[in-house]
């Protein structure tokens, strides 16, 4: 895949490794060279994520909050 964008929960599931996940399932997720946008990102967060797979782990590029509801 390319570059993609997934809203889920930030979990840690193993602990010093953060995690999102969804009902359908959980995905790795690399924070290292993300821009944050915004906010206090706790976990058990809904929270979008943008970025692209590499050996099956997220390497995301954007980390920010889904919009709110008006």
């Amino acid at each position: 895949m390319k570059d993609v964008v997934i809203l889920g929960m930030l979990a840690q599931i193993k602990e010093g490794e953060w995690w999102i996940e969804d009902p359908t399932g959980a995905i790795p997720i690399n924070l290292n060279d993300a821009v944050f946008h915004k906010g206090i990102f706790t976990e058990s967060a809904l929270v979008l994520a943008e970025g692209t797979f590499v050996d099956g782990i997220l390497q995301v590029t954007a980390f920010g909050f889904p919009p709110s509801e008006p």
